[in-house]
């Protein structure tokens, strides 16, 4: 008797709270007008944007890549690491960027109990998408 009051007494709970959560979301706020330093900020912001659409396609590119070098080993074996992976953007708006990445990538493995050597080359492509978020800060996806 007593774990069954218990529960109804719970379950009372979870459907108050959940109803109480679901009616608060649905309350409209008043709608702030819009000052003069927000007109402009708009303004300012919609004028870059024009100017921005109105770039020939080359000044939109970038180019950028990544290098890579390593060194390592232990008493078993020793590892060499030579890498290198250009890039190209195309800016679709003036913080946003997609565009192909390819990479080569070359390692050495020696085993210095037995003397074998292991080299082999890798390569790869994949997209990317670049978000500027402020300053150099970005966030990128890759596929």
């Amino acid at each position: 008797m007593k774990n069954t009051h218990l529960l109804s007494i719970l379950f009372g709970m979870i459907i108050f709270f959940a109803s109480a959560n679901d009616a608060y979301s649905q309350r409209r706020g008043t709608k702030k007008r819009p000052t003069e330093r927000d007109r402009t900020e708009r303004n300012e912001r919609n004028q870059r944007q024009s100017e921005f659409q109105s770039l020939p396609f080359k000044d939109r590119l970038w180019y950028g890549g990544n290098l890579g070098l390593g060194f390592g080993g232990n008493q078993i074996q020793s590892q060499f690491f030579a890498g290198i992976a250009p890039m190209a953007g195309y800016k679709i708006t003036p913080d946003w960027s997609v565009g192909p990445r390819v990479e080569i990538e070359y390692f050495d493995i020696r085993s210095r109990i037995s003397g074998a050597r292991n080299s082999f080359v890798l390569f790869g492509a994949s997209a990317f998408t670049r978000y500027k978020l402020f300053f150099d800060l970005f966030l990128q996806v890759e596929t």
